[in-house]
């Protein structure tokens, strides 16, 4: 029968798995996540793969502490000022760019979570859960803004935005060339601002 995971209660226990989740992140960012194994987060760690065990059941629990990383970047995003600041492309514009730079954070993970929602059902709720935490604040600041007189067409508004930023992201996430990151992000943006304005009259 397998052991619990550990729980962290002391301060050296809770540096061991700071160390372990940071070099999870770090192997899963470099290499992906089917090719990432539970030795090589281990000694990326410098930890023996007991010790991992110790506070990670497997390398599915090791990477569901990096999206709750992931979630808690985007938390960090004040979403609702880019839209307030510069209503219109520029704001959208602006904040498209914030969220290019949320997920380059990850490298090739932001492609992985989305994969293993449909491979792996133990991804799909908290992956679902980030979603509609992304549309809500998308919602938020579309009312507060560009549909500020029509407070009602906000929550459609807010999913459509998502799914453009969604589709936008996967695109120019691991784009190298600035140049045509920057075109797709203000192409995207100018259809936002077109699309809100639309549904703003």
């Amino acid at each position: 029968m397998s052991r619990e995971p550990r729980i962290p209660q002391q301060n050296r226990s809770t540096q061991t798995r700071e160390r372990i989740s940071t070099a999870a992140r770090d192997c899963f960012v470099r290499e992906g996540y089917d090719r990432t194994q539970a030795k090589d987060i281990a000694s990326a760690a410098g930890v023996s793969i007991g010790t991992f065990y110790e506070y990670f059941r497997d390398k599915t629990a090791a990477f569901q502490s990096v999206l709750d990383d992931f979630s808690a970047a985007y938390e960090a995003l004040d979403v609702e000022r880019y839209l307030n600041t510069s209503p219109g492309v520029e704001g959208f514009n602006a904040l498209l760019a914030a969220l290019r730079e949320w997920v380059r954070g990850f490298g090739c993970l932001y492609r992985d979570f989305y994969t293993l929602s449909v491979r792996d059902p133990t991804f799909e709720e908290p992956l679902a859960k980030l979603e509609t935490r992304i549309e809500s604040r998308f919602e938020a600041a579309l009312r507060n803004t560009t549909l500020r007189a029509h407070p009602s067409r906000a929550a459609a508004a807010a999913r459509l935005a998502y799914t453009v930023a969604e589709a936008v992201l996967f695109r120019v996430a691991e784009e190298t060339d600035e140049t045509t990151a920057t075109s797709l992000l203000h192409e995207a943006a100018v259809c936002l601002d077109a699309y809100t304005r639309a549904r703003s009259r």
